[in-house]
């Protein structure tokens, strides 16, 4: 095997979309890998004789222009351009341990080639924190940047990004690799709604959870019905204008599909005369209660609300049918060690029925009624709880332009927008075939174009019996087992009360230690005196215990789907601090300073946090005893 069969072996198990293009492109000579008196590799633009790399050592060049750059804080890195991946290479060699995601955009599917031809390439390729964006245009790639901007450490550096130009690359096409810049920032925005942007709206889930902590030890979860449809239709009803075109349709489909309605869109089917399978909802207000309202026991016979328990608990009550819980990826319902299914619901109920559907192991997954955009004013089709227009969708400096499924452009929301590249996202995750048969609406990158006639017509003929599948492995309430349950989960309850107290134990000291500092160092300094810098200088030391803490996966576990919101924020701003500022005295003070009121504010945060466990301790010990007395 040569270098550039490896090389390509390599590359297509990781990133399978860029290889046909690859091979594909001819060598027209454009581009020549050049020797050096050092043995190492050029890279050569023959057409604008332009070199890539310093002539004598093309590797100590690149190290070199790098340490020229005076990079502060090295873990989020993005390099526009390949080249023979020497910058890549020389970041991460330079930056062993610190490097939390390094990101390379490349548009010329010839050079890359000729790079895969030269050098080994696979530790860049197999490397768990490197993206490589290849060839594909820019919008293509936000669904990896937006998932690598998740992982691990990397959410604490989104504010605090270098990039490197690579001028031989980017200079024979600005444009493109302007745009990569673009969805890079839209891959930092998502990632930073996707985590919250306020503890409040986390702290309304918690509560939730809590409360509904019953009804999840009751009811089965969505982890019975996995894989219980593979390779069978499914099909997502979300509730877009379009949705009037094409409803009729599902007609005589209830036994040849899995039907899952995105919450609003149960009235709009129900009066219609058809039946969905499941229903999503995972939003956390009150508000959502109402789209149940108009229901009854019997309207809602072998109809399964698959919520996630952050719904508030007057969802739940205003729901008189079955129910299947549906966790998301949120670390409280790993800590409460009640297995129910978890699945990456996504920001919308329509998104979240997309995710149950591709768990349950359907394929194709065919949408319809996910227009994500308006159509004459109209927000909704006709029907819905809250009217075919919403204006809050619709404020001017919300609005926004995406590409359509059948005209050059339609108008949608920045929400919607989120929801849709959300979309894309999870479609480029999914192995199955997802066919957008809405009939109008935005583009959704990744999904065949199809009507729902047409889709109906190749994908679904034959019955499958799903409501059968679904009460044979959904099972009524098991309240034999529920006593036993709910005394291991309040000993859980009752001991992350313990290590939040601990939790904010460390946060006063490490306060109280920072403040210290500031008063006898910093102060001294700022009046003339530098003689009292050492403990300044070595702030690092008494955020330690802190920050032990938060690295802590009991922390995780317990308390980061609370604070995430306002920790990431702070991080982020901190290390955005010290990415732009040379060390100094004033920097340490800024950083020490900022620390103090997060740390101060973090206690004020987990004292709510305590509060709420109480509650829930509560609720579960009004159960225990009710059940202890039949």
């Amino acid at each position: 095997m040569n270098v550039l069969e490896k090389n390509l072996n390599a590359l297509g198990k990781r990133y399978p979309q860029y290889i046909e293009a690859i091979k594909r492109v001819g060598f027209t000579g454009r581009y020549s890998a050049v020797n050096t008196p050092g043995k190492t590799p050029n890279l050569v633009d023959m057409v604008n004789k332009q070199p890539y790399y310093n002539s004598l050592d093309p590797l100590a060049g690149a190290a070199g222009d790098l340490e020229r750059r005076n990079i502060r804080l090295s873990h989020l890195t993005v390099f526009l351009g390949l080249g023979l991946g020497y910058h890549a290479i020389a970041h991460i060699n330079s930056n062993q341990g610190a490097v939390e995601c390094v990101i390379i955009f490349e548009h010329e599917p010839e050079a890359i080639k000729t790079a895969l031809s030269v050098l080994d390439l696979t530790p860049l390729i197999n490397h768990p924190k490197v993206i490589l964006c290849f060839i594909l245009p820019p919008p293509n790639f936000f669904p990896i940047l937006f998932a690598g901007l998740q992982q691990g450490n990397t959410k604490f550096y989104l504010k605090a990004i270098n990039i490197i130009e690579l001028e031989p690359a980017i200079g024979k096409n600005m444009q493109y690799y302007s745009a990569c810049v673009k969805v890079l920032r839209d891959g930092v925005s998502a990632a930073l709604m996707h985590f919250g942007n306020a503890p409040d709206d986390s702290l309304v889930g918690i509560r939730n959870t809590f409360r509904n902590i019953n009804t999840i030890i009751d009811y089965d979860g969505i982890i019975k019905l996995k894989d219980a449809f593979k390779n069978k239709p499914g099909i997502v009803v979300a509730t877009g204008p379009s949705l009037n075109k094409n409803i009729d349709l599902l007609a005589g489909l209830e036994d040849k599909a899995v039907i899952v309605a995105a919450d609003a869109s149960l009235k709009v089917m129900l009066e219609k005369g058809y039946r969905p399978h499941l229903v999503t909802s995972l939003e956390r207000g009150l508000p959502t209660a109402k789209l149940f309202e108009f229901t009854t026991e019997e309207s809602l016979k072998d109809i399964y609300l698959s919520a996630c328990p952050v719904v508030d608990p007057a969802t739940y009550e205003a729901y008189p049918g079955e129910k299947i819980i549906v966790y998301r990826p949120f670390a409280t319902f790993k800590w409460l060690e009640l297995e129910k299914g978890t699945i990456d619901t996504g920001p919308s109920s329509g998104n979240m029925a997309f995710s149950v559907l591709a768990y349950l192991g359907c394929n194709p997954i065919i949408l319809i009624g996910q227009d994500l955009s308006f159509e004459e004013g109209r927000t909704h089709a006709d029907g819905t709880t809250y009217g075919s227009r919403v204006e809050s969708y619709m404020q001017q400096q919300n609005l926004v332009l995406v590409p359509g499924n059948y005209i050059t452009h339609v108008t949608t929301s920045k929400i919607f927008q989120y929801f849709l590249q959300y979309y894309e996202n999870q479609i480029a995750q999914y192995s199955g075939k997802a066919i957008n048969a809405t009939e109008g609406g935005a583009r959704i990158l990744g999904t065949e174009l199809l009507t729902f006639k047409e889709a109906i017509e190749r994908h679904i003929s034959k019955p499958i019996n799903t409501l059968a599948v679904i009460k044979r492995r959904v099972s009524p309430t098991k309240s034999a087992k529920s006593a036993s349950i709910r005394e291991k989960v309040r000993g859980i309850l009752a001991d992350g009360l313990d290590f939040s107290q601990k939790v904010i134990d460390a946060l006063s000291e490490g306060a109280e230690k920072a403040n210290d500092i500031l008063l006898t160092s910093y102060k001294p300094y700022a009046e003339g005196d530098q003689s009292k810098l050492e403990p300044l200088d070595n702030y690092e030391e008494i955020l330690k215990k802190p920050y032990t803490f938060f690295a802590d996966n009991k922390f995780f576990l317990v308390l980061m789907h609370y604070v995430q919101a306002y920790l990431i924020n702070n991080i982020t701003e901190i290390n955005k601090l010290k990415a732009e500022n040379d060390p100094s005295p004033e920097l340490s003070a800024r950083v020490l300073a900022i620390n103090i009121q997060m740390f101060l504010n973090l206690i004020k945060l987990i004292e709510i946090f305590k509060a709420e466990l109480s509650v829930a301790l509560e609720i579960l010990d009004n159960r225990i005893n009710e059940d202890n007395k039949i």
